[in-house]
């Protein structure tokens, strides 16, 4: 038998599965809320949605204070890559607010839930909730980075990563996420 061959680049972790929910409540928090807005008049589809988007924004801002108050820790990343084109797999939710009008029929409302249960758990099961919409909103980009390690983690930063030479001050989040500490990212 010949060597066994190294693997050197490995796809990040998807993350524990509550996590995951959490970050997909975040992410999906801002349809959730036009789906309020289309449900608007019909209490208990107003609740259905209205309880995951409210979720939503406070894991989202939780999210956002832990990035300014967090244990920042220095990091050498060897290799970052844009995941970007990730983000566009939310707007599928984001259409389907535009197009189902949950208060138009019982059949509508059951439908618009169903499709938003299967986005939301299709999400959750594959892991893209990690490249969240509302992190571009507020002048933040998510990359998948390397550490010098071989660690491979979502990196979340409001600067120019281009820029970036030596150890970062990064604040980990969970099993496979880091972000930029605030106090220390330029404005």
């Amino acid at each position: 038998m010949g060597p066994i061959p190294v693997v050197t680049a490995r796809p990040v972790r998807r993350g524990r599965r509550s996590a995951r929910l959490e970050l997909c409540l975040a992410a999906f928090a801002p349809a959730f809320g036009l789906m309020v807005w289309r449900a608007w008049g019909e209490l208990w589809l107003v609740l259905a949605f209205g309880a995951p988007c409210a979720l939503g924004l406070i894991v989202f801002g939780s999210f956002l204070k832990a990035s300014q108050t967090g244990n920042a820790e220095p990091y050498a990343l060897a290799d970052i890559s844009d995941s970007s084109s990730d983000v566009l797999g939310h707007i599928g939710a984001y259409l389907a607010a535009a197009i189902i009008e949950p208060s138009a029929s019982l059949d509508q409302a059951i439908l618009s839930l169903v499709v938003f249960g299967l986005i939301f758990l299709i999400h959750v099961s594959v892991g893209l909730v990690h490249v969240n919409p509302l992190f571009y909103v507020f002048g933040y980009r998510v990359y998948n980075a390397t550490t010098e390690a071989g660690r491979t983690y979502y990196l979340i930063a409001r600067t120019e990563v281009a820029d970036w030479k030596g150890p970062q001050q990064l604040v980990r989040m969970g099993e496979s996420i880091l972000i930029e500490q605030r106090n220390h990212a330029a404005s």
